[in-house]
This record gives structure tokens, sequence and C-alpha cells, in this order.
């Protein structure tokens, strides 16, 4: 996927190495999503219920995740500039002067300013059957970064010291991208205190983060999810990513004469990877884990999914 966009390239769990030009993946590869399991281990404190009878409770339970999307917790002031900023030159440059007096959020956004208008490797979308929605994405993302060029990036440095800045003062964020950078993902008390925090910020680059690091395309599912629940656009107008991957092989499937609607949000397309019983129990376990983290009793969290 293209550096252009931040939290949606690969951090790529299955060979444990992670690509330098993203942080997290909200995941919908086709090819890995279909026939996933969802694992449920014994020492996991959260069970699944059972699975719903009908197809009207199936619906039932997907009208209430599009419209717990619509819920979004207050985001912060900085997050809020770099969502509507259409001038992330300009944005970077104010986020730098912070960045170097020390403060830990603007360290993290300007990380995120970084590798958004990364130029390196946005030519992974162009396709000979784009969209013209696909393009307009595309051409909004390459006016945001308009400023950027090759020769002025680097005056920026480098996102990873950024993060390392902000995560030594303690930024949970950027802790939690840290540790996934730094490989190292195991159960010790440290790493369960930084995913603890990280999850406690109700943010949705924390949700998207776990997305990635899940070691299975069902769990990815879940957190990517709760991505959508806590601030990640997943409607049917969002810019990110998957919006555009959607638009891209709707238009490919047109041009091949098949039938396909791209005006989805990212529910849907995460619904119709799986068969229902088990988009059912996503979405149940999704509920679950929301109850775990507004109740703020993160111990019951184990990570089983995810922590070696």
């Amino acid at each position: 996927m293209s550096a252009t966009l931040w939290i949606e390239n690969e951090l790529q769990s299955n060979t444990e190495s992670f690509n330098e030009n993203s942080f997290a993946q909200v995941s919908n590869d086709k090819n890995k999503l279909n026939g996933a399991k969802l694992k449920e281990t014994k020492s996991s404190r959260i069970e699944l219920s059972a699975p719903a009878k009908n197809n009207k409770d199936l619906m039932s339970s997907v009208e209430q995740t599009v419209q717990s999307t619509q819920s979004i917790p207050p985001l912060s002031e900085l997050e809020q500039i770099f969502q509507n900023s259409d001038d992330l030159y300009s944005l970077g440059l104010e986020l730098l002067e912070k960045s170097e007096n020390g403060d830990p959020e603007a360290q993290y956004y300007l990380a995120k300013v970084i590798i958004t208008c990364d130029l390196s490797s946005g030519e992974q979308h162009l396709s000979a059957y784009d969209s013209g929605e696909a393009f307009e994405i595309r051409e909004w993302l390459y006016t945001r970064c308009a400023g950027f060029n090759s020769q002025n990036i680097v005056t920026f440095g480098h996102y990873k010291d950024w993060l390392k800045l902000s995560a030594q003062s303690g930024f949970a964020l950027s802790q939690l991208v840290d540790l996934a950078l730094s490989r190292d993902v195991t159960r010790d008390h440290e790493t369960l205190l930084i995913l603890k925090n990280a999850i406690d910020s109700r943010h949705h680059d924390a949700m998207s983060m776990l997305s990635s690091l899940s070691k299975n395309d069902a769990a990815k599912s879940v957190w990517a999810l709760l991505a959508c629940d806590y601030g990640y656009d997943c409607s049917d107008e969002s810019k990110e990513s998957w919006r555009m991957i959607e638009v891209t092989d709707c238009a490919l499937k047109l041009h091949l004469g098949e039938e396909c609607n791209a005006k989805v949000d990212y529910v849907e397309v995460v619904k119709r990877q799986f068969p229902e019983e088990k988009f059912l129990k996503i979405l149940e376990r999704k509920s679950q884990l929301k109850k775990v983290i507004e109740s703020g009793d993160l111990d019951e969290l184990t990570f089983d999914d995810i922590l070696n």
C-alpha cells in the first residue's frame, strides 16, 4: 500500500519483519481473510457468546456495529488538526518546532506527517483500471503533501527518531509503535503495560496497531473494527487506504464485466470475507473487548492473539 497513508501499510507479522514505510495495517487482504478462524484460547478471560440463531439477529448486530462508529470519543487537538489539514508541509513545520522543544505528542504527529508524505512508494497504488473515485482519493493525498519533495522531507528527520523520543517521554501511542518496530512483542510486564496504556488512550491508531500485530485474520478484524469505533474513518466516504483498495478492485471487476458495488463501509468489507456465523463471532468479540476498554479494567485483556 501507499506510503502516503500513515497506518495502512504492512507490519508483516507473518514474516516477523516490519515495513519501514508504515506502522500498522487495518487488514482486508481478501486472500488471507477467506476462511479465517477466530482464535479462542482457554487462557482468555473473555468468552464469546453463542452465535445468533438467524439472519435477523446477525443484521441487528451489524446495524449496532455501524451505529457504534458514529459514537467516537473526543480526539486531541493535534489529531483533529492532522485529520483536517490540507497542507501537511506547513503543519510539519509547526510540529517540528514543538518537537524540537520536547513535546511528545507533537513528535508523534510529526512522525505521522513524515511517513504520510514520504513519496518513495506512492506508485504502488497505480492501476490501469483505476476508478475515478480512487484517483480522487490519491489526488487528495498528494495535495496534502504538495509542499514536500525528496529533498526537503529529509530536513524533518526520520520518523523513527521522533517516535523514539516521544516513547521515551511516555507517550502511549509512540511506545506502542516503537514496541512493534522493535520486533520484540513478548509477554512481559513492560510489554503488557505498553499495550494497556495504548488501549487506554482509546485512540484508533492503537487499535489499528493491535490489528496488525494480531496473529490471525479474524482477530485482526476485531481490532480493526474497534479502530472504526475509536475514530478511524470506516465510512463509505472514507479516504483511507482500505477504501482505495475497494474502489480500485471494484473498477477492475467492472472492467471484466462483473457486478460490483464499491459504495460500502468497512463493516461490510469485513462481513463479506467471513461466513455469517464467524462474522457474528467477530462482532461479539469486538463488543466484549469494547466493554472491557470502556470499563477501564484492562487486566481482563490477555492479548493471546498478539503476544508470543
